[in-house]
């Protein structure tokens, strides 16, 4: 066999070889498009986990430490009604 043939031989084989890995990417690309349209509009992937924090337990801040080290006290805001 002469290395031109050869060389002919080593490019169908990869030829071939990337024909196969593109039909997975096209199987695997309709698998995502799939799972992408079945799921409802406005609806997440998962389980969403709710603030563990009472809704009505507002905390306060009371001063303000900055990287320096110096201190800026915040004045107290009145909590809203609701």
């Amino acid at each position: 066999m002469t290395s031109t043939q050869a060389a002919i031989t080593s490019l169908e084989a990869s030829q071939r070889n990337q024909g196969a890995i593109l039909q997975d990417l096209q199987t695997q690309v309709g698998i995502l498009a799939r799972q992408n349209t079945t799921r409802a509009l406005g609806t997440l992937p998962a389980t969403t986990v709710p603030n563990p924090r009472d809704p009505h337990q507002h905390q306060q801040l009371d001063a303000i430490f900055t990287r320096s080290g110096k201190t800026i006290s915040v004045d107290p805001v009145p909590a809203r009604q609701e």
